[in-house]
């Protein structure tokens, strides 16, 4: 499956019961809601899925207008209400979700300079 935010390719990665597509170039991470439900309930680093630097995931969150991979249809813009600097898209069709490089490791925690991050980023529009 191609990557809906750059050139590369999404590729599946498994691990115990939980699957994710993460592309093999921008290291954003496509997610169904199953999979992203066990990620944040039993968060463990060592499943490391989410192995992109922040600074790749910085410059590919730029782009939003994004189709899904799988069902061809524009995905909605979302942010998270408790850390809003964390932009991610989402299908309204398959329910899967897409994060660029670190989101789903930082949406697990929040922390002081999430706060920062949240006032220096603003609201998504």
């Amino acid at each position: 499956m191609d990557c809906p935010k750059c050139d590369g390719e999404l590729i599946d990665k498994t691990a115990e019961d939980i699957v994710v597509f993460r592309c093999d170039q921008c290291f954003g991470l496509w997610v169904s809601p199953g999979s992203m439900r066990k990620l944040l309930t039993n968060w463990d680093p060592e499943l490391n899925f989410d192995i992109g630097s922040e600074s790749i995931g910085k410059k590919f969150d730029k782009l939003g207008d994004i189709d899904c991979p799988s069902c061809k249809i524009r995905m909605d813009k979302l942010e998270d209400d408790s850390q809003p600097h964390i932009w991610m898209e989402c299908c309204a069709v398959c329910g899967f979700t897409f994060f660029d490089a670190g989101e789903l490791t930082d949406l697990k925690s929040i922390t002081f300079s999430d706060k920062i991050k949240g006032f220096l980023k603003g609201r998504r529009k």
